[in-house]
């Protein structure tokens, strides 16, 4: 049996014959405007106007799957229903409605009234075993259509990240600090980015500036803070370097009052050593060595010079991948892939909302000027969809396509989706 969610899309769409229409007990009706879907409690959708009989109403719309819903959810005892001009419901019972005052609602029947492949359609998104569940009726649906929606979610999906960002420097009152965060939660990827972006409000970035051209005392504070963190003795007794750090960690976290946090430790579960957390932590370093005014690097308006740059490790770091484990000496440069996560996850919603902030007008062309120049990123849910025909072609579509299956095909809301709609209209 589908949801009532189903008969919600189809009002709201006025996806039926409604042509001809007249309530149970007989009186014809005309939807002069169908409402706007309330999503928050009372009745389903609100500001309707409709035609019954002679007699023009406004007020509220009510939909249930069968006519007794009206009883089950005792509307009859609510006196927001009062405002229901109007029950809309897949099959009757045939008893009659009454509101909390008394009073009589008109109901109309519309069941018989879809279309049956709509039906068939949306059966095929309900009990799809795919991670995308319109995986087989998606190519129906024309590239024009497809991609209006995917770059309208991008769009959102940067929202999202700017309102995150904002709500963090309204605590914080601090945009650098901001930003060093949003560097290392993007550095720490996937599994590290949490414990990453905890490291960095344990070492603020107005105390690791101060050594901005030091890079061995950046990496004691980072690496030190780290190893006091997990509650282990520092491996002095492995190298000098391992010593060296850990003695300048403790001058420095005296001299700071750093304070270490429980918790803190690092992920290495398959994951390839050239990602490994030591070495996107050594990078890091490197990258403050570069730029450490953190600002000037987010509200770049080219990356040439980003793109170019070797952001490396230190010395030491070019013969391991862990501490105290010696591996072949290679470089170990942040890659082009993660520059543009940077760039695309951490960069241009910072520089958005901090333009936004201060009232530049231009922060939204920025956005997307920057965005629609970058290429597509590259992971497990772009080639998903790639598979069905559906290539990004720069950073806004991808990270539409990213929003699209985490908030609608993961959830299964293709009733809410764009796509899903053009699917179930045909």
């Amino acid at each position: 049996m589908f949801p009532e969610a189903f008969l919600h899309f189809v009002w709201k769409i006025l996806y039926f014959d409604f042509n001809h229409l007249f309530t149970t007990d007989g009186r014809p009706v005309r939807i002069l405007k169908n409402g706007v879907h309330n999503l928050n409690q009372g009745p389903d959708f609100s500001g309707a106007v409709i035609l019954i009989g002679d007699t023009e109403w406004s007020g509220n719309v009510e939909i249930h799957v069968n006519s007794g819903e009206w009883y089950a959810h005792k509307h009859q005892l609510d006196e927001k229903y009062n405002s229901v001009i109007l029950h809309v419901v897949f099959a009757t019972e045939g008893k009659p409605v009454v509101r909390q005052d008394g009073s009589v609602c008109p109901e109309i029947v519309i069941g018989n009234r879809i279309p049956a492949t709509a039906f068939e359609r949306y059966a095929v998104l309900n009990t799809a075993k795919s991670g995308i569940p319109c995986a087989s009726l998606i190519g129906g649906v024309s590239d024009f259509h497809r991609f209006a929606w995917i770059e309208r979610l991008g769009i959102l999906r940067m929202a999202e990240k700017f309102g995150k960002i904002s709500d963090r420097n309204e605590s914080l009152m601090n945009w650098e600090q901001v930003a060093w965060e949003l560097i290392m939660r993007y550095m720490g990827g996937t599994l590290n980015g949490e414990v990453f972006e905890r490291i960095a409000g344990g070492v603020p970035f107005s105390v690791l500036k101060k050594y901005a051209q030091n890079p061995l005392q950046m990496e004691a504070l980072l690496f030190g803070f780290v190893w006091d963190s997990t509650g282990e003795s520092f491996p002095e007794e492995s190298e000098p370097y391992i010593r060296s750090i850990a003695e300048e960690y403790r001058y420095l976290k005296h001299k700071h009052s750093l304070l270490p946090q429980a918790g803190i430790g690092f992920s290495y579960f398959r994951m390839r050593p050239a990602s490994f957390p030591d070495i996107r932590l050594a990078q890091v370093v490197q990258l403050v060595s570069l730029y450490p005014d953190l600002m000037s690097l987010f509200l770049l308006t080219n990356f040439t010079d980003f793109f170019r740059r070797d952001i490396g490790v230190s010395e030491y770091w070019l013969s391991h991948f862990r501490v105290g484990v010696v591996s072949k000496v290679s470089s170990k440069n942040i890659g082009k892939d993660r520059k543009e996560s940077l760039i695309i996850n951490a960069f241009v919603p910072l520089a958005y909302g901090y333009r936004s902030f201060h009232g530049v007008e231009s922060a939204e062309s920025h956005l997307e000027a920057v965005l629609g120049s970058l290429p597509p990123e590259k992971n497990a849910i772009l080639e998903g969809f790639s598979d069905l025909g559906i290539h990004a072609a720069n950073a806004i579509q991808s990270q539409g396509i990213i929003h699209l299956k985490k908030q609608f095909c993961d959830l299964k809301r293709c009733l809410e989706c764009g796509i899903g709609a053009k699917i179930l209209k045909g």
